[in-house]
């Protein structure tokens, strides 16, 4: 069982009314990961609670032909970028349109695969993997050992392209879940 630690800090977070006040913070909120996928791919990953400034997610994949610069997870429309060598910096187009706030996709998806009885697209499967993945990383941060999965899921197909919303008689972002 993991231990709790726990600390007696001065408030860092100059946007917040505790700043440069004594707090205890009784968890531990700073996480470094290395991930290795299957197929030999490296990640890294760092979850910081503790920060000065406000959080600004960030996901940038190193790639031996590239670097893919996704946009904000949190923020819908937010542009992905490719930068390649002796490359201008290439906004990559939308094509599959929820560019608006789209928050409850994944369950309208889950609705009208029930409806057509189809599998959906967010198995509990994959969602026992990426918990999983997490808690992994906890115990890994715990014990100085690595972590090896245990569980696996079936990738879902991607949503169809080409669902821009472009008015009453285009295809809409609604009919690519049907």
């Amino acid at each position: 069982m993991g231990r709790i630690y726990h600390k007696q800090r001065i408030g860092l977070r100059t946007d917040k009314p505790w700043f440069n006040e004594p707090t205890t913070v009784a968890a531990a909120n700073i996480l470094t990961a290395l991930v290795q996928y299957d197929n030999g791919v490296l990640a890294t990953v760092h979850v910081n609670s503790e920060n000065i400034l406000t959080e600004e997610p960030i996901l940038t994949v190193y790639g031996t032909e590239g670097i893919l610069k996704l946009g904000d997870p949190n923020c819908f429309g937010s542009q992905n970028y490719l930068q390649k060598p002796n490359n201008e910096i290439t906004a990559f187009p939308f094509t599959h349109g929820y560019l608006a706030d789209s928050r409850g996709l994944g369950a309208a998806e889950m609705a009208w695969a029930m409806r057509a009885e189809r599998p959906h697209r967010a198995s509990m499967e994959m969602g026992y993997h990426v918990f999983e993945l997490i808690h992994g990383m906890y115990i890994s941060s715990k014990t100085g050992d690595r972590y090896h999965m245990q569980s696996t899921f079936e990738k879902p197909q991607p949503l169809p392209s080409g669902f821009l919303d472009n008015g009453f008689w285009g295809p809409t972002e609604e009919s690519a879940l049907v």
